[in-house]
């Protein structure tokens, strides 16, 4: 593995939100990282139903 792929690959693990940010969901904050790597990663279902605001 390049250190380039290993780089990626951390922070996908440990920083989700900063590839959420690269993709235009700039409204993810730090506690995203949690529920997003919780999704990810789990051996369980860990579905995530949350409310949205309407504007």
């Amino acid at each position: 593995m390049t250190n380039e792929a290993k780089y990626y690959l951390d922070l996908i693990m440990d920083e989700p939100v900063k590839i959420g940010h690269w993709l235009g969901f700039n409204d993810l904050i730090d506690i995203h990282n949690e529920w997003i790597k919780m999704m990810m990663f789990s051996s369980q279902d860990e579905t995530l139903l949350a409310h949205r605001r309407k504007l």
